[in-house]
């Protein structure tokens, strides 16, 4: 069996893309087991390891008791967890049962009751290639753009997410 990369999904096509939404597989039947489904080879972690994202939100909790579903959250997070599992589907009982333990109240640094939950998720992705130090684990597909839109994604390192410090943010020595 050939496993697929980048650039050939494992069937010589040269179109499939996990992260941009170019091609989505279609939706398994429902009658069929998931024991017995059977996957494209891009669907497939052949290290057991996949992406899974999903929205968590951060509410005041008077926003829940007073029924006001037009506020705008406190705060919006896509988050990433790595989920091992054997199949595709595999994976997304274990994501949810990771996100089941996500959704909670208490209080916050300000003192205000607040409730984190999740909203959904956005993306279940295999990872391909061992999980070792340099190994690709994600990619995007930006095949169209102009060299100036390529140009303007690139930051300079200070600006790269782990040298910036959040707002209020205090800095600690590394252990």
């Amino acid at each position: 069996m050939t496993w697929p990369n980048k650039t050939d999904a494992g069937n010589g096509s040269k179109a499939i893309c996990r992260v941009s939404n170019v091609l989505r597989s279609p939706s398994p039947d429902p009658r069929r087991s998931p024991n017995r489904m059977e996957y494209h080879p891009s669907q497939v972690s052949r290290v057991g390891w996949y992406i899974a994202s999903y929205i968590e939100r951060i509410d005041p909790l008077t926003a829940y008791e007073s029924g006001d579903s037009s506020h705008e959250p406190w705060a919006v997070w896509e988050n990433r967890i790595l989920v091992k599992a054997h199949t595709p589907h595999e994976a997304l009982e274990r994501t949810k049962s990771h996100l089941e333990k996500v959704g909670r109240d208490y209080e916050n640094a300000d003192g205000v009751m607040v409730r984190a939950s999740v909203a959904g998720l956005t993306g279940l992705i295999p990872i391909y290639d061992p999980l070792d130090d340099g190994e690709e684990i994600e990619w995007f597909d930006h095949t169209g753009e102009t060299v100036a839109d390529m140009l303007s994604r690139i930051v300079v390192e200070e600006q790269l997410e782990a040298f910036t410090i959040p707002e209020n943010g205090e800095t600690t020595e590394p252990t």
